[in-house]
Order: C-alpha cells, then sequence, then structure tokens
C-alpha cells in the first residue's frame, strides 16, 4: 500500500525561540558536557586543518599529528556525543604514514558510499601532492591505488596541496601550489574515482594558472565544484609589495571559463594591500563566498566577499561586496566559511584579545551585516587554553548545529580539538499561506521517486532539489502555475550519486523542505 512508503519530511529552517542556553552561538552542552573536546595521538604536534560529518551525524576531525620520528595523516572519528568512536581505526583514531618526512592532510571528503579521503602534502624528495582513501571503519581502501594511497609530483619541484573536492562523477581534485623556476601558480590535479590521474583534465590530469610574472607567488587554499560542473578556486596572489584575494573558475576540462572575469581569474584588495582567501561556499543561486582576512591599519579581520557568477563583487553585499569585522573590532582570521541553509554565513577560525588566541565564530546575514542574534553582537569566541586556540575548518550536523575543528597548545604541544555549538536553526514545520502539504516517496529514492503535494489555492511554485552545501542540483519546476488541488510528479532521481538532498517547494511567501536519501 502506497502509504506504507510515505514519509512526511515537511521541513524548513526556522529561528529556534527558546532558553538562553539555545542561544544560537553557544557551545552544545549535548557535546562532551561541555561543547568542546580535545584529542591526542601521543606526545608530538597534532592539528586538526578539516572536518566532515557523515549522514548519521558521526564527526571527523582531520589532519596531522607527529610521532618520534615524523608527521603522518591523522583523523579521529566521534559519536555524536563526542565520545571517540571504538568502530573507527584504533579507538576512534587512524593515522598513515607516506615517507620518513612530513605527512600532512589539509582536507577531507566522505564520499556517498561512506568511504573517507583524505588529501594533503608529503614529502618524498621534494613536495609532492598526496591523498589516501578509507573504508568507513578507517582502513585503508585497498581498492584504491592498490594500497589505499596515491602521491604525484606535479613539476619535479615543490608542490603542495591544501585543499580537495569530489566530483558528482566520483572523479578527485586536489589543488594547491606549483612551483615554477621564477614564480609560484595556483595547481590542479584531478583523479579518476580509482586514484589513477585523469587524462581528460587539462595536461595529463593537471592544470596550472599563473596570475603575475616573475617572483609572483598565486596558491590555492579552497575548492569548490559547482552544480554545472565548473571548479571554483580560491586562495591567494602575492606580488612582494601585497597579497589579495585570488579566485579562478575552470571548465569541467580544465581550462579557464572566460565567462568568468573574462580570463577566467581575478584579484580582489580586500584591506590596505594585505588579505587572503582561505575558503569557498557556493550559494544555490550561483553566488560565491569566498572567507580569510583583510588587514585594516595594520590589524587582521575576518573579512567575507561575495561575488556574483561573472566574477564581479556583488553590490548587494555590505555595499560593495566586501564585508569585515572592522566595525566589531574582532580581530583575527577566517579559515573556514559554512553557508547555513537559511542563508546566513559563518566565518570560524580563531581572535587574538592580546595575550591569547581562540577559536572564533562570526555570522553575518545575507546582506553581509553582522547578525546581532548570534553569540555577542553577531561574534562566538571559545578558550581550550589560555594560549592558543585556532580553527580551521567547520560543518554543519544533519541536526543542524555548527562543528568546528581545529588545534589548542596544552602547554607542551598541540592536540586536536573540536567544538560543537548551536545555530539557532531547527527543523520544523512551515507551511505556505496556501496551507500546503507535500510528500516524497519512495524515500530513499528511486527511479520512480514520486512528490505529492495539495493546494488549497492556486500557486506558482519553484521546485528545486539542493545538495547540502546548498547548490541547486536539479530544477523540477521554474515559477510553474500550478492549480487549486492535488498534484503528483514524477522525479527522475536516476542521476543523484548517493548521499542526502533537500527538495525545497517555495511560492514567494515559505517554503517547504524535504529531506531527501538516494
Amino acid at each position: 500500500m502506497k502509504n506504507h512508503y510515505y514519509l512526511l519530511f515537511t521541513i524548513c529552517y526556522l529561528l529556534f525561540a527558546g532558553s538562553a542556553n539555545a542561544q544560537p552561538g553557544n557551545l552544545d552542552s549535548d557535546f562532551d558536557a561541555d561543547g568542546k573536546l580535545t584529542t591526542t595521538f601521543g606526545t608530538g604536534i597534532e592539528t586538526a586543518y578539516a572536518t566532515a560529518v557523515q549522514t548519521d551525524g558521526k564527526i571527523i576531525a582531520a589532519g596531522y599529528c607527529s610521532p618520534p620520528l615524523d608527521e603522518d595523516f591523522a583523523m579521529a572519528r566521534y559519536n555524536t556525543d563526542g565520545t571517540l568512536d571504538a568502530t573507527f581505526g584504533t579507538i576512534g583514531k587512524a593515522t598513515t604514514n607516506f615517507t620518513a618526512g612530513s605527512d600532512r592532510a589539509y582536507s577531507i571528503l566522505i564520499q556517498p558510499d561512506g568511504k573517507i579521503i583524505m588529501a594533503g602534502t608529503v614529502i618524498n624528495s621534494d613536495y609532492d601532492f598526496a591523498m589516501a582513501r578509507y573504508n568507513s571503519d578507517g582502513s585503508l581502501d585497498l581498492t584504491f591505488s592498490v594500497d589505499g594511497k596515491v602521491s604525484t609530483d606535479f613539476s619535479g619541484a615543490n608542490n603542495q596541496c591544501y585543499t580537495a573536492a569530489l566530483q558528482a562523477d566520483g572523479k578527485i581534485i586536489l589543488a594547491g601550489q606549483t612551483n615554477n623556476p621564477s614564480s609560484n601558480d595556483f595547481a590542479l590535479i584531478r583523479y579518476n574515482a580509482d586514484g589513477t590521474l585523469d587524462n581528460s583534465f587539462g595536461t595529463n590530469g593537471k592544470v596550472s594558472t599563473s596570475f603575475g610574472n616573475d617572483m609572483t607567488s598565486a596558491t590555492i587554499n579552497a575548492l569548490a565544484v559547482q552544480a554545472d560542473g565548473k571548479i571554483v578556486a580560491a586562495g591567494e596572489f602575492r606580488d612582494g609589495s601585497s597579497s589579495l584575494f585570488a579566485l579562478a573558475r575552470y571548465t569541467a576540462d580544465g581550462n579557464l571559463d572566460n565567462t568568468f572575469s573574462v580570463d577566467g581569474k581575478i584579484t580582489t584588495n580586500a584591506g590596505d594591500n594585505f588579505s587572503q582567501a582561505y575558503s569557498l561556499a557556493l550559494q544555490p543561486d550561483g553566488k560565491i563566498l569566498a572567507a580569510g582576512y583583510a588587514q585594516v591599519g595594520g590589524t587582521n579581520y575576518f573579512a567575507v566577499l561575495r561575488y556574483k557568477t561573472d566574477g564581479t563583487l556583488d553590490t548587494g553585499f555590505d555595499g560593495d561586496g566586501i564585508t569585515t569585522t572592522v566595525a566589531a573590532v574582532f580581530r583575527g582570521v577566517a579559515y573556514s566559511v559554512l553557508l547555513q541553509p537559511d542563508g546566513k554565513i559563518i566565518g570560524a577560525g580563531f581572535s587574538f584579545n592580546n595575550s591569547s588566541e581562540d577559536f572564533a565564530l562570526v555570522r553575518f546575514n545575507t546582506n553581509g551585516a553582522l547578525d546581532n542574534t548570534f553569540g555577542t553582537g553577531g561574534t562566538a569566541v571559545t578558550a581550550f587554553t589560555s594560549s592558543i586556540d585556532i580553527a580551521y575548518a567547520t560543518a554543519l550536523t544533519p541536526d543542524l548545529k555548527i562543528v568546528v575543528a581545529g588545534t589548542m597548545f596544552n602547554g607542551t604541544d598541540y592536540d586536536f580539538a573540536v567544538a560543537r555549538y548551536l545555530s539557532g536553526l531547527n527543523l520544523g514545520t512551515l507551511e505556505f499561506s496556501a496551507n500546503t502539504s507535500a510528500l516524497i516517496y519512495p524515500n530513499p529514492l528511486n527511479e520512480t521517486t514520486v512528490l505529492s503535494f495539495e493546494l488549497v489555492t492556486n500557486e506558482v511554485l519553484k521546485i528545486s532539489i539542493y545538495d547540502m552545501q546548498g547548490r541547486k542540483i536539479k530544477t523540477i519546476s521554474e515559477n510553474q502555475f500550478y492549480a487549486a488541488g492535488k498534484h503528483e510528479l514524477s522525479i527522475d532521481a536516476g542521476s543523484l550519486a548517493g548521499g542526502q538532498y533537500l527538495l525545497v517547494l517555495e511560492n514567494g511567501k515559505g517554503k517547504t523542505v524535504i529531506r531527501l536519501q538516494k
């Protein structure tokens, strides 16, 4: 019977109205009792540069640890309550050695099948791009490049990978910097799903992009893949006298996209000649958010820039496309940017208070103004110690809480540090003014998925599917007229990769969001 398959997820994102301890920006006391935890792998330096959340809510923090002789890829997985997941690796931790030198992971990806990729830089005779793929239990995936590990020399010189992205077709992109004789350039490598180089991308799987002439430096710190397959990279361009936000957009085959700022690349001075992008997020409307820092008056501040799809700054964002925390006198650097489902923007990194560095979050409204409903005046600061605590990455849990990962100084060395915050978002119910109800079946999806909804009055609806990063994956109807009454639409879900999605119905007055599983 059809009703057996009806799973009603008529949800949207509402501001949570509750007690003081539910204030957006507060630490989540359901996570390790006080909202924060630390993890050590031994007696050396350990830093988490990346984090990701599984569909079951478990949290992975990834970076590197320092055993007695060298540095290795390292990750830890936590249960939803903050305890280490004993089913993962060795008592919740997994490490991987590539070389006898330094192996540092800067990025983590979770595939739709639950396998995990860590990517970063290793030292062979020089610096190389590297990644490893793991099964969901933390063991190396031996179907990936024979031993689960891949390292690639980009150009015979020092090459460093700082970020990675997963395409819908399973291909993997690593990006960072390549060293040419006279300059450093943007560098990207694309691999097939089995870890072999994808020769359909650039030249033998590799792409480099110069932003200047001799003695200049350009580095990719962040990477994102648009729904249309185009690739956006962001980082820094430095010419000796200044450093600027630098962005480039590539077509799916690795060529610069000349519909983006004429030649496919752009630099932006976000401060007094010193600024840098460390993170990227793509809005559902195609606009691009880049976050990092801008130096103003000799002081670094959180900075978020928003670009239109053509690469020009969006003047609807804080007037000129650039927003900083100068007005809040909030000093520091945003190493990560997170786009909430309601369009608000989280920047995460560290703040400096003249004596210590602390985890710091800043939330901006969709127009670039500080969101005063978050923390204190739009900011939330967390001290693990009285010394150095730096957040490098952030992610959103399935129940819409904010996870932040980084490092803290314990008095002797550094450990992984993870905190979880309340976002003020809640899974609730918001119905159209026309009392629209909607459901989809079956869910998890198959090729014959049906969307059913009933309207009390005539409506013009926009119906779309988004991935959990807020990117529009599929348009079902664009401002289409639907008469009052019941409607059933067939949805072709065959092209969707496994994972979670959001189906959104909106009529200009409200929206209904249904969580989908493929």
